[in-house]
């Protein structure tokens, strides 16, 4: 036991070390500061990132303006088409006609495309005498403002409301 005593009376020089000295106060908030920046270039990327989709389709249909009005009425079908697939999915791809109008409709919550010139986008599309009477740089301008106004979290709920209602 003597030996047990000896190897505890050992242990009792040592001391448990004094707690470290705090952190430079600037330290802590030039780390915060840059992790701030951080997430605020995330957050600005993302914001970028997925506006990219209207950037490029006004960019598309502002030069579709000036373009012959056969090709701006090609274009802007192409824009929209893209566009929707970009919202809904593949889902679109077979629809035309009334079908893809309504469709239309129910993603941009507008009746344009149902009973004014939107209507254009559908049946008409494909008539060679569509585009006599056609003011492209009108019906441009019409589809960027819906574009800009376009519900982005809705067109998808929307749409899978119809897809459900229709399979009842």
């Amino acid at each position: 036991m003597s030996e047990a005593r000896d190897l505890l009376a050992s242990l009792r020089d040592i001391v448990e070390p004094a707690p470290p000295t705090s952190t430079a106060p600037w330290l802590v908030l030039a780390t915060l500061g840059l992790l701030l920046l951080l997430i605020a270039a995330l957050f600005h990327r993302w914001q970028r990132r997925r506006k990219a989709w209207l950037k490029e389709s006004l960019l598309r249909l502002r030069t579709a303006e000036s373009a012959a009005p056969e090709h701006a009425l090609l274009e802007c079908a192409r824009v929209l088409r893209q566009v929707m697939r970009h919202h809904l999915g593949s889902t679109v791809d077979g629809l035309h006609g009334e079908e893809w109008l309504e469709c239309l409709a129910n993603a941009f919550d507008d009746q344009w495309f149902l009973t004014d010139e939107g209507r254009i986008f559908g049946q008409a599309l494909y008539h060679r005498d569509a585009t006599r009477e056609l003011d492209s740089r009108r019906l441009c301008g019409a589809l960027a403002r819906r574009l800009k106004r376009l519900p982005a979290n809705r067109a998808r709920a929307n749409l899978e409301r119809a897809a459900v209602g229709e399979a009842s």
